[in-house]
């Protein structure tokens, strides 16, 4: 169950970096207030110039530009509506994973052409690779323009909202469509470890110009805080079914340690103190606790790995739901050798600490009245 929830959480946060927040990003002030519309008015200007100097400070791994834009296309004599991301084809290699996605055709070229369209929107529209589409768009200075593309490749990314309205171009010809110059609407910057992202985001806005910040993936939005809240609620729900398995045993060791009542008795007759009896019960209880939660971690553990590896697919159990929440198609759970070591202990020590309890005061019973017990 932990290995679950946390490749659940894993899979929504690693999402939200790549597409939204990456783990540090720069954007103008006055975009950032009116994100969810996409102002394209407020960008970041001379983007390569901000990129170049963002990459040179310590613990930056690389800096992508990304352009959003909403854009509207006419098929079949009908207005659609779909998002458009100007991207930088081979620094989003290292970046993003959608280079992997390619269903059908191919990814973005070295010259910059073409573009990419999810896979539910050509399905939904029988568009083919090879085929020119137009897209009109808003620009910087609030006028109309309009591009044609050519589809060079189909993308199935594993998640409802980007398969059915996402399209992908080079940045420098969504940059033209929008009369954006060589700027961006924001740049993401992808670090060697994502914990210094509070160091990295001072450092940045040390050296951005006035109408320009830096923020942390933990400052925007409510991914962080709701993967925070959401863990917390999780790890409650975990120590609920620890506790469930713990009455499981404990109510087990109850009834062999009673049912032996005439055993305990027998022994302490022939000469055997409490102590020893005592040290024989909590020693046969080790044994057993040791055997047997050594075969259950082992098995949820070598479960949890290999479903890290082969990942367990999400809409064939819980249909589209999980889609919506951000979260992949194929999830791939975290297997952690702490959570595996942790069960073994805690499978250990409820087993011995219940299994001493009941023989201390059954050892206490006087041998002929246990004698007698049926």
């Amino acid at each position: 169950f932990k290995s679950f929830i946390g490749g659940l959480w894993d899979n929504a946060l690693n999402n939200a970096i790549m597409l939204e927040t990456g783990h540090v990003k720069v954007a103008h002030k006055k975009y950032l207030e009116k994100e969810k519309i996409q102002p394209l008015e407020y960008y970041v200007d001379d983007a390569n110039k901000h990129i170049e100097n963002i990459e040179k400070l310590e613990g930056v791994n690389f800096a992508t530009p990304r352009i959003k834009t909403p854009v509207m296309l006419n098929l079949n004599d009908k207005n659609y509506h779909a998002q458009l991301l100007g991207i930088d084809p081979e620094k989003e290699k290292k970046f993003n994973i959608i280079h992997e996605k390619i269903v059908e055709g191919e990814y973005l070229s070295s010259d910059f052409k073409g573009i990419l369209v999810g896979s539910g929107f050509a399905e939904k529209f029988d568009l083919r690779v090879g085929q020119k589409i137009t897209l009109l768009s808003q620009t910087v200075y609030n006028s109309i323009s309009v591009r044609s593309f050519e589809i060079t490749g189909v993308f199935t990314y594993g998640l409802k909202s980007l398969d059915e309205r996402l399209m992908v171009a080079a940045a420098a010809e969504v940059q033209d469509l929008v009369k954006m110059g060589d700027g961006t609407s924001e740049i993401l910057l992808l670090l060697y470890d994502r914990e210094k992202d509070f160091e990295i985001e001072k450092k940045v806005n040390a050296i951005l110009p006035e109408e320009y910040t830096a923020r942390s993936w933990k400052n925007q939005g409510n991914y962080y805080n709701m993967i925070r809240i959401a863990t917390q609620m999780y790890n409650v729900i975990y120590f609920f079914f620890l506790l469930l398995a713990s009455f499981v045993i404990i109510n087990t060791i109850l009834i062999s340690v009673y049912e032996r009542e005439r055993e305990i008795g027998a022994l302490t007759a022939l000469g055997m103190s409490r102590g020893e009896v005592l040290s024989l019960f909590v020693t046969e209880a080790g044994i057993l606790s040791v055997i047997g939660s050594f075969m259950g971690s082992l098995t949820g553990g070598l479960v949890a790995y290999l479903l890290s590896k082969v990942g367990i697919n999400t809409l064939a159990l819980f249909g589209e739901t999980m889609s919506e929440m951000n979260i992949s198609n194929v999830i791939y759970l975290r297997a952690e050798w702490g959570t595996v070591i942790f069960g073994f202990i805690f499978g250990f020590l409820v087993t011995v600490i219940f299994a001493s309890i009941p023989a201390f005061k059954a050892v206490r019973v006087d041998p002929i009245k246990a004698l007698r017990a049926t």
